[in-house]
């Protein structure tokens, strides 16, 4: 059965005093088996994004892995990982 993997916001950043008013900077995947868990997050800039994946299977972490432009990107290579 294909798993149908979802970003859900889990991180903003701020504009000006109040938190949580930017963009969002990291999402937690859902959809995955038990036991697997995956985020999705920012670590380049507002205007160069390079969107990295975080992946833990049964206890084990890749760390953050990859540069894509966009979440979605991060997400559709995390799609095809787990097809």
């Amino acid at each position: 059965m294909k798993r149908t993997l979802t970003l859900l916001p889990l991180s903003r950043s701020r504009i000006g005093p109040i938190v949580g008013t930017g963009p969002i900077t990291q999402y937690e995947v859902s959809g995955l088996l038990p036991g697997q868990e995956a985020s999705i997050a920012n670590f380049g800039t507002e205007d160069q994004h390079s969107w990295r994946i975080f992946r833990v299977k049964d206890g084990i972490d890749t760390g953050w892995i990859g540069d894509h432009k966009t979440a979605e990107d991060a997400l559709a290579i995390l799609q095809k990982e787990i097809d």
